[in-house]
């Protein structure tokens, strides 16, 4: 009589898990079989590996690609803040930094702060007198005395003539 007798039982030792069971051949002789992790893990490793190196390369991929498009299409050039604005009796002011709150060009350096964060009486729109002009000759946003802005004024983003002349053709 043929009998195939199997129990199973699994324990782990150290890294082996063995499986063992009782397996009569039809001669009556035992078999065993055992079963070893690691040989069935020798392949995770470089499974993970290639995983990770796959997941790096996009990554060094996409912020090579972002920076290939920054340099072939440029970063746009920083556009002058624009200060002229009209005033509620609807003539040329000076706009605040808050972008809202647009005064008469008799309020610039009159000693009273008018622009919540005190623009209009700083020094770099103050330290300027204009009896005579050793700047740049234009129609200005906030000098309406005089038609001349310090050469210091010109090409730094900021809109000092109505026509932006300072920023496009005024050199220091």
């Amino acid at each position: 009589m043929n009998s195939n007798r199997i129990y199973p039982s699994r324990f782990k030792v150290g890294d082996v898990t063995s499986i063992s069971s009782d397996v009569y051949s039809q001669f009556g002789s035992q078999i065993s079989l055992a079963h070893d992790n690691q040989k069935d893990c020798r392949n995770c490793c470089p499974r993970r590996c290639l995983l990770i190196t796959s997941i790096i390369s996009l990554i060094l991929g996409a912020m090579a690609a972002a920076l290939a498009c920054g340099i072939i299409f440029g970063i746009p050039p920083k556009q002058p803040i624009t200060r002229q604005c009209k005033t509620t009796s609807d003539t040329d002011g000076f706009l605040c930094d808050d972008r809202r709150t647009c005064i008469t060009s008799t309020q610039m350096c009159n000693g009273k702060v008018d622009c919540s964060n005190g623009e209009d009486e700083s020094n770099l729109y103050c330290e300027f007198q204009c009896p005579a002009c050793s700047g740049w000759r234009c129609a200005t946003v906030f000098f309406s005395d005089c038609d001349c802005i310090p050469k210091s004024r010109c090409n730094d983003n900021i809109q000092d003539c109505n026509d932006l002349s300072d920023e496009k053709n005024c050199t220091k």
